[in-house]
């Protein structure tokens, strides 16, 4: 799945705190719609895969590559900034919104991870995920 000009929110910034409870943001309640309204048109493919596995006997291996415009993957003096941008704080909003669309299947499964940030091509962010089915053993 290729997600082209979007910005996966960061899973620092995914819920708030307010009187005792805790919610989601908005911020991520609007990336979790933009996600949903881009794969509607892939739901057909979705359940497709969904019936290729079988929880007793599969696992999944996922791959997420998040493209990054030189001007946030760069600080002015030319360094990769400490605090920005951590790739594994886009992983948990990219993939828990993906598996929304999902109605069998969910991150659980997920055995395998590979992440990978580099800079875009385009000078937008993209982000792709792609998943495969394994075996358990």
């Amino acid at each position: 799945m290729y997600f082209q000009d979007i910005k996966p929110v960061s899973a620092n910034s995914m819920y708030n705190a307010f009187r005792g409870s805790v919610c989601k943001s908005s911020k991520y309640k609007a990336f979790e719609k933009e996600i949903s309204a881009l794969l509607s048109c892939r739901i057909p493919a979705i359940r497709h895969f969904e019936s290729l596995f079988t929880r007793k006997e599969n696992s999944l291996s996922c791959r997420v590559i998040i493209e990054i415009p030189r001007s946030d993957f760069y600080t002015k003096d030319g360094f990769i900034p400490k605090k920005r941008n951590d790739i594994d704080n886009f992983n948990k909003t990219l993939i828990d919104s993906v598996f929304k669309s999902f109605k069998i299947l969910d991150d659980s499964y997920i055995l395998e991870l590979i992440s990978i940030k580099r800079l875009s091509k385009d000078g937008v962010y993209n982000a792709r995920i792609r998943l495969e089915i394994g075996t358990l053993d």
